[in-house]
C-alpha cells in the first residue's frame, strides 16, 4: 500500500510540476526562433535527405547482388532492422530498433483506466513525437488520421507503426492504449 500511495504522489507531483519546468512559452519559442538560421538548416536537411537516399540505393543495389537482407524482422525479441547504407569498406549498415515489452517494463499499464493507480490517462489534446527507424504507416487503423510524418523515410517501417501505435493508438482493436 505504501509503494501505490508513493507512485501516485510521484506521478502527481511530475504531471503537476514536470510541465512547468521542461515546458516553453509561446514568447520563449518565438525568440527561440528569431535566433535560429531556419533557411540554413533547411537546406543542410535538403542535402542530407538526397545523400542518405543515395547512400541507401547503393546499399540496396549491393544487397541485390551480394542476397543480403534489406529488412530484417525478429518476432522472437520484437526486433526490426533495416538496411541504409554501406561502410567505408562496402559492408552492411543496418537500423535496429528494439521494444521488447516496453509498455509492460515502464510500467504505463497502471496509469491506463482499470490501472493500480486508478487513473484514467489517456493522452487526450497530447502531442508526441516519435524518432525511429523508418517512416509510420499513417494509414494504420488505429492512428484515425492522428499521425503527421514530418520527414521523408525512405520506407515504412513495422517498429516505427508499433511505437506510434503503443503512444497514440486507439482502443477501438485489440485493446491498444
Amino acid at each position: 500500500m505504501k509503494t501505490k500511495s508513493l507512485s501516485l504522489i510521484i506521478l502527481v507531483s511530475l504531471l503537476i510540476y514536470g510541465t512547468n519546468i521542461f515546458s516553453q512559452t509561446a514568447q520563449e519559442k518565438i525568440k527561440i526562433l528569431e535566433k535560429t538560421n531556419v533557411s540554413k538548416l533547411l537546406e543542410i536537411s535538403k542535402y542530407q535527405k538526397k545523400k542518405t537516399k543515395k547512400e541507401n540505393e547503393l546499399a540496396i543495389e549491393k544487397a541485390k547482388i551480394k542476397g543480403w537482407e534489406i529488412f530484417i524482422n525478429n518476432p522472437i525479441n520484437n526486433s526490426y532492422s533495416e538496411l541504409i547504407r554501406l561502410d567505408k569498406d562496402g559492408n552492411p549498415i543496418y537500423f535496429s530498433t528494439y521494444n521488447n515489452g516496453a509498455g509492460l517494463t515502464a510500467r504505463t499499464n497502471h496509469l491506463y483506466l482499470g490501472g493500480s493507480l486508478g487513473l484514467n490517462i489517456a493522452g487526450q489534446n497530447m502531442l508526441a513525437g516519435e524518432w525511429d527507424g523508418g517512416g509510420v504507416r499513417y494509414t494504420h487503423e488505429l492512428f484515425e488520421g492522428r499521425v503527421t510524418q514530418i520527414d521523408s523515410p525512405l520506407s515504412t517501417s513495422y517498429h516505427s507503426t508499433h511505437v506510434a501505435g503503443t503512444i497514440i493508438g486507439s482502443d477501438l482493436v485489440q485493446g491498444g492504449n
